[in-house]
């Protein structure tokens, strides 16, 4: 009954940020997952995007796009990550592998930065790790994000992410 529970809630969660079955998307369905998983308009000057989620036992969205370094603060000031640093150097994607998309290449960018954060939807937690640097052929910031969706009482969170005691 309690995994029964738990593939309805991540299946509901993931419904919350626009994804519901594991799926790919670019353009302007992309841009729209993307403004509903940070709650904020995407950079004026993005381009190239995608996403592509799956709802299996914890939703997880994968996802891309391009943009002016400068349109990339202004987009992280006003989304969910706002209250997050940018780790000069860091690049914590660099070993998620998606065989599957051969638009997701993290491990090739270059002058990375990275942030990480956490944030409440609903009865879950989101668990976003975002890295923007430059690949070789573009002058362009290119941003890899990967958001995890769990519930708040699973033993699946991060250590320092608590569960209600409610």
């Amino acid at each position: 009954m309690k995994s029964t529970v738990f593939v309805l809630f991540a299946l509901a969660s993931c419904a919350l940020c626009g994804c519901t079955s594991p799926d790919m998307q670019t353009g302007e369905e992309a841009e729209s997952i993307i403004r509903k998983v940070f709650q904020t308009d995407l950079p004026v000057s993005a381009v190239d995007s995608h996403t592509s989620s799956t709802d299996l036992m914890t939703a997880v969205v994968y996802g891309r796009f391009e943009c002016d370094e400068a349109d990339l603060a202004g987009f992280l000031e006003t989304s969910t990550l706002a209250s997050d640093t940018l780790e000069a150097g860091a690049n914590p994607l660099r070993g998620i592998e998606q065989a599957n998309l051969a638009w997701w290449q993290p491990a090739s960018l270059q002058d990375t930065s990275a942030i990480e954060g956490v944030w409440e939807v609903g009865a879950s937690v989101a668990d976003c790790c975002l890295v923007a640097g430059r690949e070789v052929e573009t002058e362009r910031t290119v941003v890899y994000f990967m958001v995890v969706y769990e519930n708040k009482g699973s033993t699946g969170l991060r250590p320092d992410v608590k569960a209600d005691s409610n």
